[in-house]
Formats: C-alpha cells, structure tokens, sequence
C-alpha cells in the first residue's frame, strides 16, 4: 500500500497475482470484471467485518460507547466501517497503465489510513482492508480474479465470414440434411462448435446472404455444427 498526498492505494498485476497469461481476446472486458470482483469483494468482506488481505482475521468489534453512538445513527452497530458510508462509498478499483489500483482518494483518505495505518500513525484499532507493503488479498478473491481470467481464455475469439470460408475444419458434401430437400448442396461450416459460437458464425453468414441452419453435431454431444444450403 502506498500513501500518495490524499490517496491511499494498493496496485497489482492480477495476471502476475494469479500466474495466469492475459487473454488474447477480449481483454478490456476482463479487466473490468476483474476490477468489479475485486471492489464487490472487499466490500463484502468489509461488510461482514472482516479483513479482505490476507493474514488478518475479523475486524475487532467496537467499544461500548462507539457502539452506542453508532446505534444512534445506524441499524448495524458491527465493525463494518460504516457509519456514514462516505469513505466506502470513496473506494474504488482503477487502472493505471496495465496494473490495477485499489484507492480511495480525496478528503475520506485520511479515513482509510485511520483504519488501515499504513502510516503507523494511528490510535484505532487496525481494520485493514487495502493491502499494504509486501501483502495481498485473501486466497478466495485470487482464486476468484484466476477463475475470471480462466474463463475469458477459454473463450473463442470472433470469427469473420472470411474467417469462416477460410477454415480448415469447413468442407462440401452432398447430402440429405436434417432440414435440407433431397439433392441440395450443403457446406458445413466448422463442427464441434459451442452454441454462442454457432450462432455467431449463422448470423454472419446470413448477413452475408447465405441461408444458414445451426444443427446438432452428430459427431459431438452437446456441440453444434453450420449449415448452408445450395442448390
């Protein structure tokens, strides 16, 4: 955690966090629902009053007379840090240049640091919910941002139609198709093929002017396969 004028921030690579490569599509979108999880989990922990950084357990619970006082204003009277909400409400997840920066910034930073105490300047308890020097996020927000970047890799990239034409799996037969008259001409269009990808190549090649049909692989259970007709 770094303390900058009045900002208060941690940064991180979460692909280096996780050990995983950066997808070679789509990656914007998975940064951003990387920085949504990330922001979603620490304030659910925080919520729980509970530490979101690794090593620290559950926030110390409030003394009698904070309890009493925050009773007056809120139905929660728990260490959750909000009173309030105005500094939780201040936290947010950035990017800055290809790492990711979790900060509050402005007139609640000095809030944070309070309950943080990077500085080692402070009287309250220690509440630590931005990580500091040489510390990280919990095992289960990792093991979330891995799953995230898990998915977007498996995912297959979008195809154009010249893309399609060009595949080595797209070949002519004649045939009966499921749907297709006696005697057409048929071109099959990839096998194998998820739903959402099926779909895609169909509405590409429709736009293109060809009559497409998504069918059931037959060669693979649960995949899909594109087919266009001609006579």
């Amino acid at each position: 955690m770094t303390i900058k004028g009045n900002e208060i921030f941690y940064e991180f690579d979460p692909f280096e966090l996780t050990d995983t490569e950066k997808p070679s599509e789509n990656l914007s979108d998975a940064v951003e629902d990387i920085k949504n999880f990330v922001l979603d989990s620490v304030l659910d922990s925080v919520g729980e009053a509970r530490s979101p950084v690794s090593g620290y357990g559950k926030f110390k619970g409030l003394n009698k007379d904070y309890k009493k006082i925050k009773g007056k204003q809120s139905s929660s009277v728990i260490a959750n840090l909000e009173l309030t909400g105005d500094m939780l409400d201040a936290l947010e997840v950035v990017e800055v240049k290809d790492r990711l920066r979790i900060r509050i910034k402005g007139s609640e930073s000095g809030k944070a640091d309070g309950h943080n105490n990077h500085s080692g300047k402070s009287r309250l308890p220690t509440r630590r919910f931005i990580p500091g020097s040489g510390e990280t996020f919990k095992r289960d927000i990792i093991s979330g941002i891995k799953e995230i970047v898990g998915e977007y890799a498996t995912q297959e990239p979008d195809t154009t139609v010249a893309e399609v034409r060009k595949a080595p799996d797209a070949k002519e037969f004649t045939t009966t198709p499921l749907s297709g008259p006696v005697g057409t001409k048929a071109k099959q269009w990839g096998d194998g093929l998820t739903v959402k990808k099926a779909d895609e190549i169909a509405k590409r090649l429709r736009a293109a002017g060809n009559s497409a049909t998504v069918v059931p692989s037959k060669k693979f259970p649960g995949k899909r396969t594109v087919i266009t007709f001609e006579r």
